[in-house]
Parts: structure tokens; sequence; C-alpha cells
């Protein structure tokens, strides 16, 4: 062996031996150095069509997913935002505007008061810290939608060609819902990002929102493709378009069993006819999926640009980032389209959503997870992975509280893998014995403290 390599070893060696650490975990962070943690969610993104599921759809997040832990039967709690994002910081199932919906028992303020700064960019309009509690603990949080509407005409009117041009390339209604939306693009995300990020002191917990695969399913050119044969003939505003019979006017249904069904389901719909199928052909859902999907691979680029942004900084040795989506979407499955469907939709088309961990470069492989996990499981493992003891905040909640995800974790620190875990059901205790053993041998490489 070359003798400069030897000694290169050596050295490696003898830095571990004085650390008191594996030479694999040399470069971890110490008790002063704790890990950084960002959460990214692609708002609306259904599991089966990432590249993930076998899609040509998310190039970057399969890279991730490659050199990652990549959970294949990752669930929502619910099928809209608000709880969906409540579950998220809270590890909580259920509680968002009841008792559990306090500002002390998110992650952002749990992390704040262990020191961590904390900031957050959000595109979507349901999540503003004006009426989300978990929210508060933000030291610096970007609401797109609320500076949408705190802009005056004349401001508005800066960024107004860009928006409308978006829309007569759809022939979409120019109206304030459609604007919005697209006003709270992935450039704009990055924009509010790049100056939070780039002053943020360590450590830090950062939030992410990305709303691009939510309707109005407008991409962008470069990613819109060949569009299906009978396109132009659909209209573009699939929650503003004219209403058909059976659901523009189902009291004029003849057959009393048949009207009765479909005012039902308009109420299970939440009183939204629009997000319903009935009255829709196949080559219409088969477009919007379409630009939907579209619509997803300009949100994998903007993710692509999040961690970038991350690199530039020079933190990725000493952050974990977490990729997820809040929910899903339905095209048709069960009658339904979109979501917000009180959670009576097909649940592999509005709750099977993606779950990627990306660890610090250092961390020692990657792992496919077939286990079925939930976004309630997200705050416990990053309360696991900074030390904090999140079993009390389990005690002060009442109702259901996920569970740590650093089993699976440990099992990809200690190397690489192409093998998925096999789903299993596993007892409290189990589980409590298999989270303490992977957190000691997280310890041993040097991971956490």
């Amino acid at each position: 062996m070359d003798g400069a390599l030897l000694a290169a070893m050596a050295a490696v060696l003898l830095l571990a031996m004085r650390a008191g650490r594996p030479a694999a975990a040399a470069d971890a962070p110490t008790a002063h150095q704790p890990w950084n943690f960002v959460i990214v969610v692609i708002d609306t993104l259904r599991y089966d069509v990432t590249s993930m599921a076998g899609r040509p759809n998310t190039p970057f997040l399969q890279r991730l997913a490659g050199r990652g832990i990549s959970f294949s039967r990752a669930f929502s709690t619910h099928d809209s935002t608000p709880p969906s994002h409540f579950t998220i910081f809270t590890g909580l199932r259920e509680g968002l505007g009841l008792a559990n919906d306090r500002a002390d028992l998110s992650l952002s303020y749990q992390l704040r008061a262990r020191g961590y700064h904390t900031f957050a960019v959000a595109a979507n309009g349901n999540l503003s810290p004006k009426w989300m509690q978990s929210l508060k603990g933000f030291s610096q949080y970007a609401n797109l939608y609320d500076e949408w509407t705190a802009l005056t005409a004349t401001e508005r009117a800066r960024h107004l060609p860009r928006i409308n041009a978006r829309l007569r390339q759809y022939g979409a209604r120019e109206n304030d819902w459609n604007q919005s939306q697209l006003f709270a693009s992935g450039d704009e995300v990055l924009s509010r990002l790049r100056p939070m990020l780039a002053d943020a002191p360590e450590p830090f917990f950062g939030f992410v929102n990305i709303l691009g695969p939510h309707d109005p399913y407008l991409p962008s050119a470069a990613a819109l493709g060949t569009e299906p044969p009978a396109a132009a003939q659909v209209d573009p505003d699939l929650r503003f378009r004219g209403l058909r019979f059976p659901l523009a006017n189902p009291n004029e249904v003849k057959d009393a069993e048949v009207r009765e069904h479909i005012l039902t389901r308009i109420a299970a719909a939440g009183g939204r006819a629009d997000s319903l199928s009935d009255d829709l052909q196949p080559f219409e859902i088969e477009t919007y999926r379409h630009r939907y999907e579209a619509s997803v691979r300009d949100a994998d680029e903007t993710v692509r640009s999040v961690f970038l942004e991350l690199e530039r900084k020079g933190i990725m040795d000493r952050t974990w980032v977490v990729i997820l989506s809040d929910h899903g979407e339905s095209f048709g499955e069960e009658g339904f389209m979109s979501h917000s469907l009180s959670d009576r939709g097909n649940p592999d088309a509005t709750r099977h959503v993606p779950m990627i961990w990306s660890p610090p470069r250092m961390f020692g492989g990657s792992i496919t997870v077939a286990d079925d996990v939930s976004l309630a499981d997200v705050a416990p493992t990053i309360y696991d992975l900074a030390g904090i003891d999140w079993t009390p905040l389990k005690s002060r909640a009442a109702g259901e509280f996920g569970r740590s995800l650093i089993e699976d974790l440990a099992v990809a620190a200690e190397g690489p893998t192409s093998q998925a875990a096999i789903g299993r059901a596993v007892s409290d205790a189990d589980r409590k014995r298999m989270r303490e053993d992977a957190l000691e041998r997280l310890r041993a490489l040097g991971y956490i403290q």
C-alpha cells in the first residue's frame, strides 16, 4: 500500500481516537455543535407520481432517496394543509384549534427554547402564524399569501405581467385566487429563503413550504412537455370550471335515489361540487393530471435549488433535511378531484406521500423503509436527533402521538443497503427497546450526543 495513503489513514484514525469516536464519525457534531434541521414540504404531492414510485418526475428527489432514508409507505394524517402541518410540527395526530393547539408543544418552540435559530418560508396561505399556534415559535416567518394580500395595487402591478402571462398561456382566469397562487412561486420562496439562510446562526431549524403541485395546475413551459390531444378543450381552472349536469343542478335530477346520492357526495366534499369528477370526461381528468405531474417537476427543481442554497452556506456535513408532503391529490379516484375531502378520499391518492430524510454528508449509508409511517413521526425523530427528551411533551398532550423513526436511521447509519426493510407490527415495549438500542448505536457511531 502506498506510504502516503498509510500515513493519511493513520492520521484519520489518530484524530478519531483523540475524539473518542469511530473514524467514520470523526466529523460528527460535538456537544457544542448540534445538528441543523430543515423541513421541506412539497404541498399536495402524492407518492405515486414521484420517481421513487417509478415515475420520471422527480429525479432530484430520487437522488436524495438514494443517499438517504426513504420511506415508501409514509402517510399524512389528514388530506388538507392545516391539520397535516399541525401534525408535522407537534407529533400529534389531532388537535388543530383545540386544547393541544399551543405554541409550546411545537418543534419550533422547543428547539428555539434550546438555542436554535428558527425561520420559515411558506407559500400556502393556510400556513399563517396569525392563526396557527404551532407556527408561532419561529423567530422569522414569511407567508407569501399574507404578503400578497398586503400588496398595494402599484406593488401588485410589478408582479402581474409575469403572473398573467402564465395564466394566458393556459387560458386561465385572471382572478385573485389564480394570481395569488402564481405569485407564491418557487422563485419567490427562494428569494425569501436566501437572506434568512445566509444570516442564520447555527444551530438552526428551518421550514420551507413549496406550493407548486397545488391547483391551478399551470406548470412552466419547460416542465409541461407534450399535452394530451384534447387538452385545448379542457377548462384550465378545475375549481372555477362551469359545472355541468348533474353537479350544476343536482336538485333537478329526477331519480330521488340518484339525487340523494349526488347531494350526499357534494356534502362529503365540503359542499364543493368542483371537487367531484361526475361532470368530467376521462380526457379532462387526464389533462389535469398531466399538468399536475408537470407542476411536480417544477417543484423538484425548486427543491434542487433549496439544496444549492444549503450547499452555498457550507453546512451539509451537519444538517438534516426532511422532504415530505402534507397530503396528496385526487384525480377521479372514488369520484373525487383535488383534496380537503374530510379524509373521505382514496388514501393512496390523498394521503400516501413521499418522506425522505437526507442526512449529513458524513452519514454512514442509506436505506428504503417499507414500514407504514406517519407525518406524526417527524417531530419525535427530530427531538431524538437533537437530544431532546420528548416523552414529557407526549404526556402533556392528550391524544395520539407519533413515534420516533430513529431505529430506521440507525440501520442506515451502519452502512449502505439497497434492501427495503420489511413492514412489521411492533409492540409498545419492543418499540421502546428498539428506540433505546438505536439511540445507543447512533451515540456510539458519533452521530448524536
